[in-house]
């Protein structure tokens, strides 16, 4: 696990009875920020939105590959936020330079899973009979849905401590393992998230990326503490 810096101004309000309250503060006080850096956002997603519209489904997962340098310059914005740093939004594009090759190699590694998932999935549909193949599908779906989970705190312990990678795969395990709830608690809330963009107005896409940063930045900022103070 990485040291944990105790840092000035707001983070120290971090608790676990204060936690809400300041995440929704945080967004309240950065809301046109997070809005412009959103919108930023949007911009890398549009290559993913013109393969998945267009049907060609292999070439949008691996435009995911691309989606990870912007949405690591997100979480960089939302974890300066978080730590009650000053920020504009020179600070989403710094993200992305500082955290590019990070951020990319995880998404390889992301797509990897992803693939191999589904060329399975599609192996035992071709040979029903082979049912051993079923064994190595659910083996390598548990490894991309923890593989997913995990995304929860990999992002944020790599931009708000920029930590290599084996450091951030080491320290979000932990925080997974050790804190379930907390970990299902966000995960449940990109789901619900996601599922309001899908029923209720997909024009909420434009705030929500950055809403989830700054939970997850925060969620991620207690976490360690506790950890570390353990």
């Amino acid at each position: 696990m990485i040291k944990f810096y105790l840092l000035k101004d707001r983070e120290l309000e971090l608790r676990d009875d204060t936690y809400v309250k300041k995440v929704i503060t945080d967004i309240w006080d950065n809301l046109p920020l997070l809005i412009m850096g959103d919108v930023i956002f949007m911009v890398f997603c549009v290559p993913w939105f013109i393969f998945f519209l267009a049907g060609l489904n292999m070439l949008s997962l691996w435009c995911i590959v691309l989606i990870n340098p912007a949405f690591a310059g997100l979480m960089y914005l939302a974890g300066k936020i978080a730590k009650g740093k000053a920020c504009n939004i020179k600070d989403l594009f710094f993200g992305i330079y500082r955290f590019f090759r990070r951020a990319l190699i995880i998404g390889l590694l992301t797509v990897f899973l992803l693939f191999v998932t589904i060329w399975t999935f599609k192996l035992i549909e071709a040979n029903p009979e082979q049912r051993w193949l079923i064994i190595p599908w659910v083996f390598q779906l548990s490894c991309l849905i923890f593989m997913g989970v995990l995304h929860v705190h990999i992002f944020p312990i790599m931009t708000l401590y920029d930590a290599d990678l084996k450091t951030v795969f080491i320290s979000s395990i932990a925080l997974a393992v050790k804190y379930k709830l907390h970990t299902i608690g966000m995960v449940s809330l990109i789901i619900l998230m996601a599922l309001l963009i899908r029923l209720i107005w997909i024009g909420l896409i434009i705030v929500v990326p950055g809403v989830l940063a700054v939970f997850m930045s925060n969620l991620t900022l207690l976490l360690m503490r506790k950890y570390q103070h353990k």
